[in-house]
């Protein structure tokens, strides 16, 4: 209810349902009147309508909160959650999700200390974080599927690497070139298998019949020992480095030079962003390398062995003959390297002062020689596992075979051949070196010189182990047989019996001086000789009827000590 608002009238207003709007009751005029129409044409009518701000310009000022809009710090904060949504988005099509936390840490450490707007300087920013931490991981990640990703120049991504660096005041570590090669080899399978593939027919007939695996797993060899070459710049230029080594790794594990190499190597350089004669340069280096290291193989560098491979070379081109020795170079450093530390052979293998023979006396020529022997040959034992070619055999002497005994316990003492050939000649000296325990007062038993006089124990027989009285010594000592010798009466070939008074009273003062335990053994002796069996004429037996035990000096005996009902 209500007023009119004419001043004549002011009478009380209503609502009235059949006009839609409030009406004086007194005068009958309509208030307010809406009227509701479904014809209205908005391409012909709203033309005349203004859709702008509504608000003076006085009032649309930088800063001002009004309906719809934000002040600055509520917008940076939106952009940010915003940004950081973005990157975790990317990191996780780069299958690396885990990462998203440290990559939004440094966008907000760079927005903080360096101004930039929102857009594409912020996208640009944001992948040189993502890019950043993807090498501080070693994630194979190029740079220029990164920049396809974020639709940036991968020039400019490039060079804000090192800018966004500087602000952050962090090293970025080097490429890892490990963390390429799965990449550079999927990306070969996959061009092998393309119908419309630039790659001629040979080549992809060359890549499919190689295995992945074992190509990845000697481009990390590869790396591995390349790193440690001062002269090759695996560090300052790590892209075309490792598509020459993936090349190189291709023809090594398929043991022939890859056909049409330029062609595969051009795909490369433009997979990873490079030039192709950056590459080519790079890989013609590497096989330098590689074929001044095959001369530090012996077997690949001896011109006496009839499977060598480098006695081929006038047949084959050279990126062949590098191609065929490439694994085998590859054993021999791996192993040349776990044992870098060792490398001096005074300190690792010590001299040991033997007396030898005289006919096996050298001089210091002969000496120096010998020792380079037994260094060989006792790298060549260690490395027989990773050495697919037997190493050439070296004879050695006795002395040699009885220092590799000592200085490497875990390998046998010497190959086949070598025992064979010092089995008549072995003397005392292998007996010495290989025995664990010698003491210097025992002297040398009857094996210890069968064994040095006939050449080894397979020339032995059993009852030659022991000499007369000889097994009977390790249990009883002389004494003691003495007087065993005395009481049973070796020698003689007699009984002790009833009818012979004095042998028994020197039997009781023998066994007077026996100690505790041996008087137990005489006793039982004598209890058994006391029920002895006499044969008769006619081949009876004859039982004797029972005495009492013959008294002996200083011992009492009583009845409860024999249980006769165990007997009977």
């Amino acid at each position: 209810m209500g007023r009119c608002d004419d001043p004549d009238c002011n009478g009380v207003t209503d609502f009235d349902e059949s006009a839609q709007a409030i009406v004086c009751t007194s005068c009958g005029k309509v208030i307010n009147q809406s009227i509701l129409r479904d014809d209205w044409d908005g391409e012909t009518a709203g033309s005349s309508f203004y859709f702008g701000p509504t608000a003076l310009k006085s009032l649309r000022r930088a800063g001002a909160s009004l309906s719809g809009q934000y002040d600055k710090e509520e917008r940076d904060s939106r952009n940010m959650h915003a940004m950081h949504q973005y990157i975790g988005t990317i990191l996780t099509r780069l299958a690396n999700p885990g990462l998203t936390e440290r990559a939004c840490t440094l966008f907000t450490q760079v927005r903080a200390r360096q101004y930039f707007k929102w857009g594409k300087k912020a996208v640009l920013v944001a992948g040189v974080c993502i890019a950043i931490v993807l090498r501080e991981n070693k994630k194979g990640v190029l740079l220029k599927d990164l920049s396809t990703m974020l639709d940036i120049s991968p020039t400019a991504l490039f060079r804000n690497i090192t800018q966004v660096s500087k602000i952050l005041d962090i090293s970025l570590p080097p490429l890892d070139p490990l963390a390429l090669i799965s990449r550079i080899q999927t990306y070969v399978t996959e061009l092998a298998s393309t119908p419309d593939t630039p790659l001629p027919k040979n080549l992809c007939t060359f890549i499919k019949k190689v295995s992945a695996p074992q190509v990845v797993r000697l481009s990390s060899a590869l790396v591995a020992l390349i790193s440690q070459v001062e002269e090759l710049p695996l560090v300052s230029s790590p892209l075309p480095m490792t598509c020459a080594i993936f090349l190189i790794a291709l023809e090594g594990q398929a043991a022939e030079s890859i056909p049409s190499h330029p062609l595969l190597a051009k795909e490369l350089a433009s997979r990873v962003g490079v030039r192709k004669d950056l590459v080519m340069t790079q890989y013609n280096t590497i096989l330098d390398v590689l074929a001044s290291w095959m001369a530090d193989v012996p077997w690949l560098s001896s011109s006496n062995d009839p499977d060598n491979i480098r006695s081929k070379r006038r047949k084959t081109s050279h990126r062949h003959v590098v191609a065929m020795g490439i694994k085998e170079v590859v054993r021999f450093r791996v192993e040349a390297l776990k044992h870098r530390e060792h490398r001096d052979f005074d300190d690792f293998f010590p001299v040991l002062s033997l007396e030898i023979p005289e006919h096996e006396v050298l001089d210091e020529d002969q000496i120096g020689q010998k020792r380079r022997r037994a260094e060989l040959s006792s790298r060549q034992l260690r490395s027989m596992r990773l050495v697919r070619a037997p190493p050439k055999q070296i004879p050695l002497t006795q002395v040699d075979i009885a220092s590799l005994s000592l200085l490497s316990p875990s390998h046998p003492l010497a190959p086949e051949y070598t025992i064979k050939r010092a089995s008549k000649q072995d003397g005392l000296a292998k007996t010495i070196m290989t025995s664990s325990i010698f003491p210097a007062d025992q002297k040398y038993s009857r094996l210890q010189l069968l064994v040095s006089e006939r050449g080894g124990e397979a020339f032995i027989q059993d009852n030659e182990l022991f000499d007369l009285n000889e097994f009977e010594e390790t249990f009883r000592s002389e004494e003691e047989v003495t007087k065993l010798r005395a009481v049973f009466a070796w020698e003689e070939e007699t009984s002790v019996s009833d009818s012979d008074p004095g042998l028994l009273s020197e039997s009781s003062n023998i066994l007077h001086e026996c100690s505790s335990n041996e008087l137990g053994v005489w006793l039982e002796l004598g209890d058994a000789a006391q029920n002895e069996v006499d044969n008769g004429v006619a081949g009876e037996q004859i039982i004797g009827d029972w005495r009492e035990v013959s008294p002996i000096d200083g011992l009492q005996l009583d009845e409860d000590d024999f249980d006769f009902q165990s007997d009977w």
